[in-house]
């Protein structure tokens, strides 16, 4: 007679579990580190603070007026 008819269910019959207790296992280490990281932002949804964020900006303006400077040179 078969497993499932009767008895108890075979081992492989509880495959399920491992994933199931895995993925638990995820979500409950991301909202471990999200509460340790308070407001700022979870690492793995990528970004950058905002302090980052305006030397960037700065960076960014320096290198368009760099641009200016050498597309005016090579006008002349």
């Amino acid at each position: 007679m078969c497993g499932w008819c009767g008895g108890s269910w075979p081992v492989w019959a509880w495959w399920w579990v491992v994933p199931l207790v895995g993925i638990a296992l995820c979500v409950t280490m991301c909202m471990f580190f999200k509460s340790r990281l308070g407001n700022r932002r979870f690492c793995c949804f990528g970004g950058v603070g905002t302090h980052d964020l305006e030397e960037m900006k700065k960076e960014i303006g320096k290198l368009k007026a760099d641009m200016e400077k050498f597309k005016e040179k090579q006008g002349e």
